[in-house]
């Protein structure tokens, strides 16, 4: 009965640490796209800001007084930058 208990125990303890290992990864990827758009400009920080909010491109575009086509084209100047700094290929795999 000891074991089993120290087993369930035991994986508890692994259970968090690879949580802990997965979230602390995320957040650093998270900065590491944060560092890569700064690079790109202030222009492209504050849509990525509003993209964080879950504002949609209408909404960031009307925060912004851009148009919707010009924050819809810096989300996807932004996701080729991270792409590629990341080594990610941009076609698909077929």
């Amino acid at each position: 009965r000891n074991t089993a208990t120290a087993d369930a125990a035991l994986l508890t303890v692994e259970e968090q640490m690879q949580s802990y290992i997965r979230n602390h990864y995320q957040q650093e990827r998270i900065n590491e796209v944060w560092e890569i758009v700064e690079e790109m400009g202030s222009i492209y920080v504050d849509v990525l800001e509003l993209w964080e909010l879950e504002l949609s491109e209408a909404e960031s575009a009307a925060v912004l007084k851009i148009r919707p086509n010009t924050v819809k084209s810096r989300r996807n100047k932004i996701r080729k930058v991270v792409r590629e700094r990341f080594g990610v290929s941009l076609t698909p795999k077929k």
